[in-house]
Formats: C-alpha cells, structure tokens, sequence
C-alpha cells in the first residue's frame, strides 16, 4: 500500500464500510457522499 493522507485513509475507509454495507448511500449513486456532486 502507498503511503495515505489521513483524509484518504478516512475515504478509503468509508468506501471499504460502504461496499461491505451492500454500498447504498443516501444517493443511491453507489460512491461515497463526500463525492456526490450535490
């Protein structure tokens, strides 16, 4: 693994959570919220 910033550790994090979640989100767009264009 390359080295992270802490605020990429947190994303890579929340994605890992969300896929393991079944990946919903409040958009339904599959992508964390923090990447949702709205």
């Amino acid at each position: 693994m390359l080295p992270l910033t802490r605020d990429e550790a947190i994303v890579l994090a929340a994605v890992r959570e969300r896929i393991e979640g079944g990946g919903s989100t409040s958009a339904g767009t599959g992508m964390p919220d923090a990447w949702s264009p709205t």
